[in-house]
C-alpha cells in the first residue's frame, strides 16, 4: 500500500516535473542526455534544491556487497531518484 507524500515531497516532485517540462519546452528533443542533465542541475541549483549527481549506491546480494552496483543520475534532497533518458530516434505516438 502506498503512503501519502508529505507536503515537502509533493513540492519537490512538482519542482522536478516543472524543471523537466521547461527544459523540454526550451530545448526540444534530439540532444544528448548529458545536455539535459546539465540543464537540470543548473535549474536545481538556481532553485536552491539540494541534489547529488551520479551517486553510487551499493547493491547487496546475500553476503556480497557490490560497491559500484548502481549509479543514480540524480538524487534530489536524498528523497527522489531521477534518471535522465534521451533517445536517438524520435517515434511519434
Amino acid at each position: 500500500m502506498f503512503q501519502k507524500l508529505s507536503e515537502y515531497e509533493e513540492h519537490l516532485a512538482k519542482q522536478i516535473a516543472d524543471i523537466a517540462f521547461n527544459i523540454h519546452k526550451e530545448l526540444g528533443p534530439g540532444l544528448l542526455e548529458s545536455v539535459y542533465a546539465k540543464c537540470f542541475y543548473y535549474e536545481l541549483f538556481n532553485r536552491k534544491i539540494n541534489y547529488e549527481k551520479e551517486s553510487k549506491v551499493p547493491v547487496i546480494y546475500h553476503a556480497l556487497q557490490i560497491d559500484d552496483g548502481l549509479r543514480l543520475d540524480l538524487l534530489v534532497d536524498n528523497l527522489i531518484i531521477a534518471e535522465f533518458k534521451a533517445q536517438e530516434n524520435y517515434h511519434p505516438v
